[in-house]
This record gives C-alpha cells, sequence and structure tokens, in this order.
C-alpha cells in the first residue's frame, strides 16, 4: 500500500477546502486593490485595482451576493 493519498480520488467530497490569503489595501492613486495569494503553480498572484468611488457599489453587491440563498 502506498503511502501517497491520492486526493483526486476525492474530488468534490472536501470538507474543508484550502484557501489563499487574501489582503486588501489602498494603493499611490488612493484605489481599493485586492490581491490573492498566488498558488504553488502560479508565477503570478491575481489581483484587481477598484477606484475608491466604485467601492460601495462593490459592498452592496458582496453584501446581497453573501445574503443570497
Amino acid at each position: 500500500m502506498s503511502d501517497k493519498f491520492d486526493w483526486s480520488e476525492f474530488k468534490g467530497d472536501e470538507i474543508v477546502r484550502s484557501t489563499r490569503a487574501v489582503i486588501v489595501y489602498l494603493n499611490p492613486d488612493n484605489d481599493v486593490v485586492i490581491r490573492q495569494e498566488a498558488a504553488p503553480y502560479e508565477d503570478d498572484e491575481p489581483w484587481i485595482v477598484i477606484p475608491r468611488q466604485s467601492v460601495p457599489r462593490l459592498i452592496e453587491k458582496l453584501k446581497q451576493l453573501a445574503e443570497a440563498h
């Protein structure tokens, strides 16, 4: 018997999935940046820039999605 566990055999059965860190900060232009830690197989970290005046709309949409059934 191999000591190596084959996670692919249980795809979709995860109870707790791993997540990458997410940070939010202001850039020098005073825009909001949301950045996610790169996965081990990625060279770059994904990130988006949101103009500060658009943040309230983003927050409202996130609330709607979080409350959706």
